[in-house]
């Protein structure tokens, strides 16, 4: 006797599986909510509501315990029952996402969280990198812990955008060089295209510009960084209260950086000053100089 075929699931059992496999899906995510966000009491929304309205009042800390509140509350009700907990406490939903957002970003800087509101709602554009190393007592964006304590909110918004304004210059300052240079590329392939044949130093000028584009933006790069470095350093020496000694100490502590990046253009120097064809030709000698390539002067 044969073996009966195996029966498919019918379309109720596969709908009810997909109905227990995002119910599972749901209590995870409640779950891992609950950990990070809550404060060991079981979930009410009215409590929850009725110490949002509490924090609300408060100063910068209150603006990410709200989050933390609201991130609970969003994660355990549908999103209609989210909508009427924010309508219940009159709250815009642009609010309720800043405030989501500095519990994500300010949850663990309990420096910065003793913030005016209104300063860590600017503060909220920054990455997490430049967070924590503001709350380090480190210089991000233009700005450092003790500043911003000192800048109006005003002063803070406009210190962010002129940072922001300056990274988006540079940033394009490096495009159009790079884009000039691929202009430069494909206009040399252009003339080559109608020559028949090319000559070899028409070939290997079309070889070296992808490799001189590369060692512009490279340098442009690193000016870049160098600079940025500089203005750390001079940031470091206007900190209020820093004494001699501890300048001395933190400089110290970055200075054994400096060895290798010096290492590093001396040989570059040294490369580009010695720069010629590995094989000389026609009696020609080898390691002739890069003409107008003199980082030296």
């Amino acid at each position: 006797m044969g073996r009966k075929p195996k029966q498919q699931p019918g379309e109720d059992a596969v709908a009810m599986d997909m109905v227990a496999a995002k119910s599972k899906k749901q209590e995870l995510a409640i779950q891992r909510i609950e950990e990070e966000y809550g404060d060991g009491q079981p979930y009410e929304r009215l409590r929850l509501e009725n110490e949002i309205r509490f924090y609300r009042q408060q100063m910068g800390e209150s603006l990410i315990e709200t989050g933390k509140r609201l991130k609970r509350i969003k994660a355990n009700e549908e999103h209609g029952g989210f909508l009427q907990v924010l309508e219940n406490l009159n709250m815009a939903a642009r609010s309720a996402q800043y405030a989501m957002t500095a519990a994500e970003k300010f949850g663990n800087t309990p420096t910065l969280a003793h913030l005016d509101s209104s300063k860590i709602k600017a503060l909220t554009v920054l990455d997490d990198d430049s967070i924590q190393a503001l709350e380090d007592g480190k210089e991000a964006a233009g700005v450092t812990r003790d500043k911003i304590e000192m800048m109006s909110v005003r002063e803070l918004r406009e210190a962010l955008r002129k940072e922001n304004r300056k990274q988006e210059k540079a940033l394009k300052a490096q495009e159009d060089a790079i884009a000039r240079k691929e202009e430069k590329i494909n206009e040399l392939e252009r003339r080559l295209r109608y020559q028949e044949p090319p000559a070899r130093e028409q070939l290997a000028a079309v070889a070296l510009e992808p490799l001189k584009k590369k060692l512009f933006e490279h340098l442009l790069q690193a000016q870049f960084h160098l600079d940025e470095a500089v203005n750390a350093a001079a940031a470091a020496q206007k900190v209020e209260g820093a004494t001699f000694p501890q300048l001395q100490e933190w400089a110290k502590a970055h200075y054994g950086q400096l060895a290798p990046i010096g290492e590093l253009f001396e040989e570059l120097d040294q490369a580009l000053n010695n720069c010629g064809p590995d094989k000389p030709e026609n009696g020609e000698q080898g390691g002739r100089v890069c003409t107008g390539i003199m980082l030296n002067g």
